[in-house]
C-alpha cells in the first residue's frame, strides 16, 4: 500500500500581492497628490528620478519635519497595512491567530521584513515619496524617523490588532448574532486590517481565521482551521529564544547619545547577519537631534556603521553583547538669522517648493568623518521571534572637524529597543 505523500506547503501568492501592493501606493500617493500644492508643482517638474539622489545625499538626523501624528500613528499604521497585505497573501501562516504558535510569529516576521522593504520603496523607490513629490530631496524632509518607525511601530500595530481581534472581538461576536454591528466591531479594533482587505478588493470585515459576520458561529468556528502539514517541532532547550537559529535579527533602537554639554536623542536601525555561533556581522545607521544649542541653533547627528557583535547565544532568557563598528558621522547644524526671519515673513515671501523661504534665513553647515564605535549591552528574550535591547552603552569616537567652535568627536551613547529574530524557530 503506497504511503500518503504529504501535501505541498503553499507559498507565497506573488501576483497579488504585487497588485495589492501597488494598490496601497497609488491610494497613499493620491491621497497626497489631492491634498499637497507642493506634491502636484514638484512631480510636474525636473526629471523623474531627480530626488532619489538628492534625497539620499540630503539625509541626515532623525526628525523629518512631519508632525507627531504623521510620523507615530499615520506611518505606523501604513506599515501595519503593508504587513496585513503580505500576511493575506501567504497563506502558509495567514490562518494562525495571535497567541503562543510559533507558525503565528513566523508569519509575523515574514510580514515585518515585507513592511521595511515596503516603507523603503514608499521612502526612496522608483515608485515614492522622491518621485512623486520630490519628498526628502529639500529641507525639512531629511530623517531616519520613517525608516525606522513604520515597519517597527507597525509590527507593533498589526500584534496589537490581532490580540484585540482574537481577545475581544471574538467573544463580543459570541454573543451579538447582528451583522452590522459585527461589522462595526471587527473594523473598530481592526482598522489596518481592515484597510488591507479593501486593497484586495474584499469587505473591510473580511477574516482569514473565520467566518463572515452572517455565518459566524462561535459553537462552530471557535477554533481558527489549521494547515495540517505544519508540523509544530519541539522546542531545542539549548536555544529557548532563538538566538543560535536565527538567520537575521533587526534591532530597533530609542537611543540617546551625549556630545560633551549636548545630548542627541533619536533612534535607527540595526541589522545582524549570523557569521557564527557567537559572531554576527552587524549594520547600524541612527540619526538623532541635537538639544542644548544656543538659541536660534539647530542640529542633528546621524552615524552609519558595520562591524561585528559578539554574543553567548546560551538557552538564558538575558543575554550579553559586545560590539565594535567603524564607518562615518555627520553632524549638521543650522542657524536662523530671527531679523531676516520677520522681516521675509512679514513682506508675506513663501519662496516655492525648490526654495523654501527658510533657507533664506538659515544658514547650514555640516561635517563628515570616519568614526568608530566599542560598547555592549544585555538582551531579553520574550520568545523565538521578539526581544528587547534593556541597555546598551556605547562609546563613539569620530574624526570631523568642529562645527561653529562645537566638536562632536568624543560620545557616549545609551539605547533601548525591540529586537525581532527571523527563522529563529
Amino acid at each position: 500500500m503506497a504511503e500518503p505523500q504529504p501535501q505541498e506547503e503553499p507559498g507565497v501568492q506573488w501576483k497579488s500581492l504585487v497588485v495589492q501592493s501597488l494598490t496601497f501606493l497609488t491610494v497613499s500617493h493620491g491621497f497626497r497628490w489631492v491634498k499637497e500644492d507642493y506634491t502636484r508643482e514638484a512631480t510636474a517638474r525636473g526629471p523623474y528620478f531627480r530626488g532619489v539622489g538628492s534625497a539620499l545625499g540630503s539625509l541626515h538626523g532623525w526628525s523629518d519635519g512631519d508632525e507627531f501624528l504623521t510620523n507615530y500613528i499615520g506611518h505606523p499604521m501604513g506599515g501595519a497595512v503593508a504587513g496585513y497585505i503580505f500576511s493575506h497573501n501567504d497563506p502558509m501562516y495567514r490562518e494562525r491567530e495571535f497567541g503562543r504558535d510559533r507558525a503565528y510569529w513566523q508569519g509575523k516576521t515574514r510580514a515585518f521584513i515585507f513592511s521595511a522593504l515596503y516603507s523603503m520603496q514608499f521612502e526612496i523607490g522608483p515608485y515614492s515619496e522622491v518621485t512623486v513629490g520630490k519628498v526628502q530631496a529639500y529641507w525639512p524632509q531629511s530623517g531616519l524617523v520613517d525608516w525606522a518607525v513604520t515597519p517597527a511601530l507597525g509590527l507593533a500595530w498589526t500584534l496589537a490588532e490581532d490580540s484585540l481581534d482574537k481577545y475581544v472581538g471574538k467573544p463580543l461576536e459570541g454573543k451579538i448574532r447582528n451583522a452590522p454591528l459585527r461589522a462595526l466591531i471587527r473594523g473598530w479594533l481592526n482598522p489596518a486590517r481592515s484597510f488591507a482587505n479593501m486593497m484586495a478588493l474584499k469587505y473591510p470585515w473580511h477574516r482569514d481565521t473565520r467566518p463572515g459576520i452572517r455565518d459566524y458561529n462561535p459553537d462552530i468556528n471557535g477554533d481558527p482551521p489549521r494547515y495540517q502539514n505544519i508540523i509544530d517541532l519541539p522546542l531545542d532547550p539549548s536555544d529557548r529564544y532563538g538566538r543560535k537559529h536565527a538567520s537575521f535579527a533587526f534591532n530597533v533602537p530609542i537611543q540617546t547619545t551625549k556630545f560633551g554639554p549636548l545630548n542627541c536623542v533619536g533612534g535607527g536601525a540595526t541589522a545582524q547577519i549570523p557569521l557564527s555561533n557567537s559572531w554576527d556581522a552587524v549594520i547600524d545607521i541612527n540619526g538623532c537631534k541635537l538639544l542644548g544649542l544656543p538659541e536660534n541653533s539647530s542640529g542633528d547627528s546621524l552615524t552609519y556603521m558595520a562591524g561585528a557583535r559578539w554574543s553567548p547565544k546560551t538557552a538564558d532568557r538575558l543575554t550579553p553583547h559586545v560590539r565594535v563598528m567603524v564607518g562615518g558621522h555627520k553632524v549638521y547644524e543650522e542657524q536662523q538669522d530671527p531679523d531676516r526671519k520677520a522681516a521675509l515673513l512679514a513682506a508675506g515671501e513663501k519662496g516655492t517648493y525648490y526654495r523654501n523661504v527658510y533657507l533664506d534665513y538659515t544658514r547650514m553647515s555640516h561635517t563628515n568623518g570616519l568614526a568608530l564605535s566599542v560598547g555592549g549591552g544585555v538582551d531579553l528574550g520574550f520568545n523565538r521571534a521578539i526581544g528587547l535591547r534593556l541597555a546598551s552603552v556605547e562609546y563613539l569616537r569620530s574624526w570631523t572637524d568642529p562645527l561653529n567652535g562645537r566638536i562632536y568627536n568624543n560620545g557616549l551613547r545609551f539605547s533601548t529597543g525591540l529586537t525581532v529574530n527571523v527563522g529563529g524557530w
